[in-house]
């Protein structure tokens, strides 16, 4: 987990490797899969691939220039959506 202190306000950020990220979205597309009859599991989800899939797109973008695996941090506020999804899988 890293801290960033930006103007009195902590923006907490969870790193993640590639694959980790790769098999969250896996994961994510199956319980969209799996819930498909449960619209607000499948609205939940979806907004959550879509958050995932522009961090793995910006990951891409930042290394094909940089020649090298950025770090991937996801925010609080991302974690959270993926944490309400898991809650609405569970339930």
């Amino acid at each position: 987990m890293l801290e960033s202190h930006e103007r009195g306000t902590t923006h907490i950020m969870y790193k993640v490797h590639k694959e980790d990220l790769d098999n969250l979205i896996y994961g994510i597309q199956d319980a969209v899969e799996f819930f498909e009859d449960n619209p607000t599991i499948v609205v939940q989800g979806n907004y959550v691939l879509l958050e995932l899939n522009l961090i793995r797109k910006r990951m891409a973008a930042i290394e094909y220039f940089n020649n090298e695996e950025p770090g991937i941090f996801i925010s609080d506020y991302v974690a959270g959506e993926i944490q309400k999804l898991k809650e609405m899988c569970d339930d």
